[in-house]
């Protein structure tokens, strides 16, 4: 639902994913801002590539060149061992690497599920096994297997995401999980300048299935309970987005549109991806609204027709 926040400010276009559920909005229709405080500054190119020493191939492999528009692409760097999809066991503190379905324990042993006690990860395959039901989440799950940073599943804290960058501490990798956003503006705040190194962040979807409480304003204006499994797939897309480093913290600003980050745009347009497989209304509006209000309740997630907006990821132009 909510991505950790701690400052204010070759592809598969026939997959059946990349079928939109709403075209991605007309560029001219909208425009994004950055909160900025008096550190931010315009940076050259070859400045800011300069500060990459991480995976520095994959900024010249984010050009705009229509990947960005699409919902689940190939990725342009990738994992061939397929084991960056992680679950920390919530009563051993171990992970559990996931593979195609196949578990394996920290010494790359494979383990039967069947020998797993710990009631959170016995829930939490379940959420896994049940979003694989489904082509867009069975595609999404592989990608961040594939990923070159690893995704762990963890009970404690969420529902968010929380990045984790170079250093390995929770919480460092913003600037690297928004890494393009800084390449697409050319502006950059100077005081983060030692949380700039590697291209994209791995990090730890904080979810419990067992979360109670999660209701939404749906596409008919009544609102309730929310799918657990729309939720937890909206925190893993914000992960799929980091890995690449295409996270992006800019607002949009648009007719209609909600007041509201790409990311956030992007991560309830997987969520109602979901809810369509699930046979649930859309999800209308991220953050809360007063339907009371009409400048209020009419800047929703969706465009005209009802259908969600898909928000492009930043690139190279």
């Amino acid at each position: 639902m909510f991505l950790a926040r701690f400052i204010l400010f070759g592809f598969m276009i026939s997959f059946a994913a990349q079928i939109a559920l709403a075209q991605n909005p007309p560029a001219n229709s909208y425009t994004l801002v950055t909160f900025e405080n008096s550190h931010f500054r315009d940076w050259t190119y070859a400045e800011l590539k300069s500060k990459i020493t991480i995976n520095q191939d994959m900024i010249d492999l984010n050009i705009c060149n229509g990947l960005e528009k699409m919902l689940l692409p190939d990725l342009v760097k990738s994992n061939p061992q397929k084991n960056s999809f992680r679950i920390l066991n919530a009563a051993t503190s171990k992970k559990i690497t996931f593979i195609d379905g196949t578990l394996f324990n920290e010494a790359g042993q494979k383990i039967s599920p069947s020998t797993i006690s710990d009631s959170y990860t016995i829930a939490i395959l379940g959420l896994v096994k049940q979003l694989r039901q489904y082509p867009e989440g069975r595609r999404l799950i592989s990608l961040i297997q594939q990923g070159i940073y690893p995704i762990t599943l963890a009970k404690t804290g969420g529902p968010r995401f929380e990045f984790v960058g170079n250093t390995g501490k929770a919480n460092s990798g913003y600037e690297e999980a928004t890494i393009m956003q800084s390449f697409s503006s050319l502006r950059k705040s100077a005081e983060t300048d030692t949380n700039f190194k590697q291209f994209g962040a791995g990090g730890f979807v904080r979810f419990d299935p067992n979360i109670k409480n999660i209701s939404n304003i749906e596409s008919d204006n009544v609102t309730r309970s929310s799918p657990v499994l729309a939720a937890f797939a909206h925190e893993l897309y914000h992960a799929f987005d980091s890995v690449r480093g295409l996270l992006d913290r800019r607002h949009v600003v648009g007719d209609k549109m909600e007041f509201m980050e790409v990311a956030e745009f992007r991560g309830v347009y997987f969520e109602n991806v979901i809810r369509k497989n699930l046979g649930r209304k859309f999800r209308k509006y991220y953050g809360r609204v007063d339907l009371n209000n009409p400048a209020q309740a009419e800047k929703t997630m969706l465009d005209k027709q009802g259908q969600p907006y898909l928000m492009p990821t930043p690139c190279l132009k």
